[in-house]
């Protein structure tokens, strides 16, 4: 895990233990929102927001009240995420949809391993 060496490091430069920091450390990093869900990993795993010292930004919508409805807006941003992803990716590799359809001859190029 790059971010815990690097968290480990900023603490022995600052003459402090990295096993003192450990904890403030994981508390900051598991009620950071995740990337691709936009929620953090506490918040899924508890239900609730877990207090700390990170400055916080009020959300412009609410949060979910019960624990299937942010494991749903989860798994929906997940989605979403992985979807523009593919786009991304489709576009960049200048992708094709190809229309294959029973019986239709194709020309299939065959390249022994080398």
């Amino acid at each position: 895990m790059r971010t815990l060496e690097k968290a480990a490091r900023a603490a022995h430069i600052e003459g402090r233990r990295w096993q003192d920091e450990l904890d403030t450390f994981l508390l900051n990093y598991r009620s950071t929102p995740h990337g691709r869900t936009g929620i953090s990993p506490a918040e899924l795993l508890f239900n609730r927001k877990i207090r700390n010292k990170l400055p916080n930004v009020d959300r412009l919508d609410p949060m979910p009240s019960d624990i299937e409805d942010s494991h749903e807006k989860a798994i929906n941003n997940d989605s979403k995420r992985k979807e523009k992803m593919k786009k991304y990716a489709d576009k960049r590799n200048q992708a094709k949809n190809i229309n294959l359809q029973i019986d239709s001859k194709r020309k299939i190029s065959y390249l022994p391993h080398l």
